[in-house]
């Protein structure tokens, strides 16, 4: 299991957020955040990582 998704659409739109993240640490703003934690939530890895935490 990678990081990255399987399919196209999700890989386009994680790439996507990522990028707008660091143009959000290049003006200086905190949304830079947001936008990679809404990234990392398309990465079957970590929501595996952050489901088994939970199911505990």
């Amino acid at each position: 299991m990678s990081y990255f998704p399987s399919d196209t659409l999700r890989r386009i739109i994680m790439v996507v957020l990522i990028l707008l993240g660091f143009f959000e640490i290049t003006r200086g703003s905190f949304w830079w955040i947001i936008d990679w934690i809404c990234a990392a939530t398309f990465s079957p890895k970590i929501m595996d990582i952050v489901s088994s935490k939970f199911k505990k």
